[in-house]
C-alpha cells in the first residue's frame, strides 16, 4: 500500500479525495485548517450558531474518516480566510491573506511529509508551492501530485478578454482580477514547475495545463464523482405542461456566465420559462440589483446539500453557462437527478453530454444559448424524456467510479 498525505487549507473535494485513498489503505493522513473535530476552533464555537450557518460549519467533516486521520495546521488563518469570503468587496484582501496562510500551510504538510516518510502528497492548485518547492529541495523522493480542481488562470485569461471584448462589461475584470495579477499568474507557473504529476477531472484542465507545455504523459485523468444515493430521480416531471423551469446551482459570478444566463431568461414571459438560481450573491452587484425584480427570475440564496436534492427534481434542466471550471460537479448532480444539462465547453462537465441524448453543449454565446432553450420550450415531453439518460451517465461517474480511477492514477505515480 502507497503511504500519500492528501492536503487542502480549505475543503473543495478534498475530502472524496481522502476517502478513495483511505477505502484503498493508501492514505497516511488528511491535513486541512479548519475542521469539525473534538478540541478543534469549529468544535468549540459552533454551538453559538444556527440554522444555515450551523449547517456549514458540522459539514466541515468528513464522517468516513476517523479524528485521528486528520491533522489541523493554521487553523486560525483558515477560519480568518473563511470570514473575508463572507465580504466580496474584500476579495483583494482576502486573496493575499490566502497566500501568505497557504504558503505556511504548506510548508508544514511538506515538512509533515519528510518527517513520516511518505510515498506522495497531494494538494490543490493554487495551494501547492510552497509544498511542492520544499519536497523539491529536501525530499525528491515523495511524489509531488497537483489535483487541478479548475482550468488554469494564465489559459482562461483568454477566454474572459474575449468576453470583456464583447459585452464591454468591466465587472467582469473587476470581479476576476486575479487572471491579470501578475504575482498569481506567475506563482502559478512556479506550482506547475513544481508538480510531478496532475490530476485533471476533464479534457478542459488538460488543455489548460498542456498550454504551460506540461507532457501529455504527466497527466492523469480523474473524473470527479457524484453521490447517487444523495442525488437521484422522482416522477415529478414526467408531463410537458410550460413553463419550462430551469436551474441554476452555484455562486451567481460572472465566471459562471450569469450576465449571459440572466438577460437571455429575462426576455421570456414567466409563462414560458423560469429560473431558480440556488447560490449565495452580492446584494450590491448588478448581476443581483439588475434582475431581483423580474418575475420569471428567483434568487433562491444559498441552499443546502440535503435541500438540493429536491431542487434538482424540482426542474425540467439544468443550465451551466459558465466561462471556466474544472468539472462542475453541480452539473453531476443534476443529471443523478434526471435533468438534462445545458453547459458549455468550459464547464469540463462537457465531457459527460452527449447533444440530445442527456443535455446540450452550446457555443458561449447568447445566440446559441436562447436557441437551446427555446428548443427546450417548445419540446418539454422530448426533454423529459431524456431523464434516463441523464440518470444512466450519472451512474458510469458515480463516487464509485471516482475512487478506483483516483486509486488506478495514484498507483501508477507511486510506482512510477
Amino acid at each position: 500500500m502507497a503511504k500519500v498525505i492528501v492536503a487542502h487549507p480549505n475543503k473543495q473535494h478534498s475530502y472524496y479525495t481522502a476517502t478513495g485513498l483511505n477505502i484503498n489503505g493508501n492514505l497516511n493522513k488528511y491535513i486541512t485548517t479548519v475542521y469539525d473535530k473534538n478540541g478543534s476552533l469549529v468544535y468549540k464555537t459552533k454551538v453559538l450558531l444556527k440554522g444555515k450557518n450551523f449547517k456549514r460549519a458540522s459539514g466541515r467533516k468528513c464522517d468516513s474518516l476517523e479524528n485521528d486521520q486528520v491533522i489541523q495546521f493554521c487553523e486560525l488563518s483558515g477560519l480568518f480566510s473563511l470570514l473575508f469570503s463572507k465580504f466580496p468587496a474584500l476579495s483583494k484582501l482576502r486573496e493575499y491573506h490566502r497566500r501568505y496562510f497557504t504558503s505556511r500551510f504548506g510548508k508544514k504538510v511538506a515538512k509533515y511529509a519528510v518527517k513520516n516518510n511518505v510515498d506522495a502528497v497531494i494538494m490543490y492548485d493554487s495551494t501547492a508551492n510552497s509544498c511542492f518547492k520544499y519536497l523539491r529541495r529536501h525530499a525528491p523522493n515523495i511524489k509531488r501530485i497537483l489535483d487541478v480542481s479548475i482550468a488554469t488562470r494564465g489559459y482562461m485569461k483568454d477566454i474572459f478578454e474575449e468576453d470583456i471584448q464583447i459585452t464591454g462589461i468591466a465587472d467582469i475584470k473587476r470581479e476576476q482580477w486575479i487572471l491579470w495579477d501578475k504575482a498569481f499568474l506567475e506563482n502559478e507557473k512556479k506550482e506547475i514547475n513544481s508538480t510531478q504529476y496532475f490530476l485533471a477531472p476533464s479534457h478542459f484542465v488538460k488543455k489548460s495545463l498542456l498550454f504551460y507545455n506540461v507532457p501529455n504523459e504527466r497527466i492523469k485523468i480523474v473524473p470527479y464523482g457524484v453521490d447517487i444515493s444523495l442525488f437521484h430521480t422522482n416522477n415529478i416531471n414526467e408531463g410537458s405542461e410550460k413553463p419550462l423551469r430551469l436551474i441554476y446551482v452555484g455562486y451567481i459570478s460572472y465566471r459562471k456566465g450569469i450576465h449571459h444566463l440572466l438577460n437571455v431568461v429575462s426576455q421570456y414571459h414567466n409563462t414560458e420559462v423560469n429560473i431558480t438560481l440556488c447560490g449565495d450573491y452580492d446584494y450590491a452587484s448588478p448581476l443581483y440589483t439588475d434582475y431581483k425584480d423580474i418575475s420569471n427570475i428567483n434568487f433562491a440564496g444559498f441552499v443546502t446539500r440535503d435541500q438540493l436534492a429536491e431542487a434538482y427534481q424540482k426542474a425540467d434542466a439544468f443550465v451551466l453557462f459558465t466561462q471556466g471550471e474544472g468539472l462542475a460537479q453541480v452539473g453531476e448532480e443534476a443529471l443523478a437527478c434526471g435533468l438534462p444539462i445545458i453547459t458549455t465547453e468550459y464547464s469540463g462537465v462537457n465531457d459527460l453530454v452527449e447533444n440530445g441524448i442527456n443535455g446540450f453543449v452550446v457555443d458561449y454565446n447568447e445566440d446559441a444559448l436562447k436557441q437551446c432553450i427555446d428548443w427546450c420550450k417548445e419540446n418539454l415531453y422530448a426533454l423529459h424524456k431524456m431523464k434516463d439518460a441523464a440518470r444512466a451517465t450519472a451512474e458510469r461517474y458515480s463516487l464509485q467510479n471516482y475512487y478506483v480511477c483516483l486509486n488506478k492514477a495514484v498507483s501508477e505515480i507511486v510506482g512510477d
